[in-house]
Order: C-alpha cells, then sequence, then structure tokens
C-alpha cells in the first residue's frame, strides 16, 4: 500500500516555533490550486499500487473550504486508485473549526481529523503566536468528537517558562474529552525563527536543558497505561493509531504534493521546491519542481535503523536479515551490545526495542548505528 501527502502551505499567523515553508497571504491560493491539480496530473502512474492513506498537511489546510478540499480529493481520485483508502486526514487549527466545517469535512470523506491544540494556557498560546485560545481548543475538540470518532490532538512541551504542573495540566485536560489520539512533540529551536531571535536577544529564556527529559519521562508514565505508546512522540488509543504515519515510519512508498513536500518511491526521495511563487510558475509550464536523490544502501541502513528504533516494533531482526543481509546484521548486533548493556535497549526474540530510558536518547542511539559514507 501507498500513501498521498498534500502540502497546503497557508497559515493566518505565524507560529514563532514553526520552521515549516508556510505563508501568511491567501492571495495565491486559486493560483496554488491550479498548480497543485497540474502536480497531481503529472505525478499519475508514478505509483501503480492503491492508496492505503491520504493527509492533508501544512500549514493549514482547514483554512480551504469545501469545495476547493473537493477539488482537490476529486482529482486525487481521477489520477490515483483510491478504491482501498483507510485514512483520510486532514489538520485543523481549533478556531477553524464549527459544526458547518465539521460536516463538510465528514461529507468529503475525512475519517480522521488532527487538531493544533499545542496548550490548553492561554499565556503559553500567546507565547507561540497561535491564533486560538484555550477556550476555542476545548470547543473544538468537543464539536469534532460529535461527528467524528478518530480525533487526534497535538501538545507541545519544552516551551520557554513552562513548568511541569503546566505540562500536566495539558495533559489532564487533553484526557478529559474523548479523543483517540495524542501526538506530543518537545519544542526544538529551529534556525530562522521568529523564537530564535527571541531568544537571542534575551527577550525569552530558552528552557533549561534537564527539563525536557523530565516532561518526556512524565509524559510517558502519564500517558502509556491509558494510551499506546506505539511511536517516540505518538500515543493512540489501541486500534486509533495513524495509518499514515506508520507508513511512513515502516518505509511504504508515498508521493507528497505542494511546496516543501517530500516523496519516497523506489529508494529514491524527492523535494519539492520550498517558495509557492516558484511552484506555481513552474507548474504553469507543466514542469516537476523537485530535486532527486538516489539513496545507497547505506543510505536506506540508516533510515531503516532511525524510523524503526522510534516504534514499537523496534528494529526487527528478520527484517534486517531479509532487506540488507548478513553485514548489516553483524553490525547491528555488535553496535547493539553496548546499548543493551546499559539498559536502552531490550533484545526479544525477534527485535531491539528502546526501553522507556532508550527514549531519551533515540536519535543517539539510531546514530551510534548508523553507517557514515
Amino acid at each position: 500500500m501507498a500513501s498521498l501527502y498534500i502540502h497546503i502551505p497557508f497559515c493566518k499567523k505565524a507560529c514563532h516555533y514553526c520552521s515549516f515553508y508556510f505563508v501568511v497571504s491567501i492571495t495565491k491560493k486559486r493560483n496554488f490550486i491550479e498548480a497543485l491539480l497540474k502536480e497531481i496530473e503529472l505525478k499519475k502512474g508514478f505509483i501503480q499500487q492503491p492508496i492505503q492513506t491520504v493527509f492533508f498537511g501544512g500549514g493549514t489546510p482547514s483554512l480551504f473550504s469545501e469545495n476547493e478540499l473537493k477539488e482537490i480529493i476529486d482529482h486525487l481520485k481521477g489520477n490515483f486508485d483510491l478504491s482501498q483508502l483507510k485514512e483520510l486526514s486532514i489538520e485543523c487549527n481549533p478556531d477553524d473549526l464549527d459544526t458547518e466545517k465539521l460536516k463538510s469535512f465528514q461529507e468529503l470523506g475525512f475519517n480522521r481529523i488532527s487538531i493544533g491544540v499545542q496548550s490548553f494556557i492561554d499565556e503559553e498560546l500567546v507565547q507561540m503566536n497561535r491564533s486560538h485560545n484555550h477556550l476555542q481548543a476545548k470547543n473544538a475538540i468537543i464539536d469534532a468528537t460529535k461527528y467524528f470518532e478518530n480525533v487526534s490532538i497535538d501538545l507541545m512541551f519544552n516551551l520557554p517558562n513552562q513548568s511541569i504542573e503546566n505540562w500536566q495540566y495539558n495533559l489532564e485536560t487533553a484526557l478529559s474529552f474523548p479523543i483517540k489520539h495524542i501526538s506530543t512533540y518537545n519544542l526544538t529551536i529551529e534556525e530562522k525563527t521568529a523564537l530564535q531571535r527571541k531568544i537571542q536577544k534575551g527577550e525569552i529564556a530558552a528552557p533549561p536543558e534537564n527539563l525536557s527529559a523530565l516532561m518526556y519521562e512524565f509524559t510517558m508514565a502519564y500517558l502509556s497505561n491509558k494510551m499506546h505508546h506505539y511511536e517516540i512522540s505518538n500515543f493512540a488509543v489501541s486500534g486509533f493509531e495513524s495509518i499514515h504515519n506508520q507508513n511512513y515510519w515502516f518505509g511504504a512508498p508515498y508521493i507528497g504534493f505542494g511546496p516543501s513536500a517530500h516523496s519516497f518511491i523506489n529508494q529514491q526521495r524527492h523535494y519539492n521546491i520550498s517558495n509557492l511563487n516558484q511552484y506555481i510558475h513552474r507548474l504553469k509550464e507543466d514542469t516537476l519542481c523537485w530535486e532527486l536523490e538516489s539513496l545507497t544502501k547505506d543510505n536506506q541502513w540508516n533510515e531503516f535503523v532511525l524510523t524503526r528504533l522510534r516504534t514499537y516494533k523496534g528494529v526487527e531482526i528478520h527484517e534486517v536479515e531479509q532487506i540488507f543481509g548478513a553485514m548489516y546484521l553483524k553490525s547491528l548486533t555488535e553496535n547493539m551490545q553496548p546499548w543493551i548493556d546499559s539498559e536502552d535497549v531490550i533484545l526479544n526474540q525477534s527485535a531491539y526495542i528502546l526501553t522507556n530510558k532508550g527514549k531519551l536518547f533515540a536519535d543517539l542511539i539510531s546514530s551510534d548505528l548508523m553507517i557514515v559514507d
């Protein structure tokens, strides 16, 4: 099975922490849609197998009208095999959601809603420059769960000036609603963001170095006995794990559409240009605007280790043997032993799996297992 990702690059405001590609003006929305439809046509046939999941992300897809979303979905149906589609997801901001909007999503066939809550505390939302307040977040969840069984929310921790007590309040509030999925993201201070500039100027203090680990440990302890901790940052009621994200982590092919979107096809990665104007201009000329990277065997191994180790299944030995062979398995076995000795990784009968302690060092462990050219 394969997946499709649609990147909608428009936002109402620029969140101070965000490093994704977006624009805050919607003046070129129609031009973007026309370019997107053309890109869909040009990439028809790049994946022959049925599409299992489609994800509308961004940016803020919930800014689009029902007719605009329908136009895109219909075009996908006309160019790809969606007969076996299991999951049609859309990311939303709380302030975009009302009964009418949710009904339109339902009528369009969406069966999974992901709401960018980030926090239930107004001071934290203002600091992040989010476009909603805590009441809008709560009301959006209440309304969404009336129309959709599969509702996910995003929360962020390790924010500047955020206490563990505030983080606990956010988690407790989230679980007071009948949601099925929570993504918890550790704030990363990305280059060229407003947050980085504010910290550099001394306007905001960077979070203490040890606070991130304490908050993540609390998150695991608090959520793991209520939801399935199926990936480093993701928790779900059993049966409601994101199929789309799991397809990424387990190496399924996917095509990305829109400026800055990525694709993975036949051990090649494609990177769309991160510029709306150039994206529109190139597609007016019936030209795809992506760069190609062919993955070497070592590159494939590095990605395999990085993604698999983040999941509850871990690095499965039979998969290593089947895909990469004995030499890679020998390297894995040797390099894993110190992490097993330190109780960061366990070896069950079939896989190497991170312990809760090891999840704090997931990136470090992955890098230790990688092969550098």
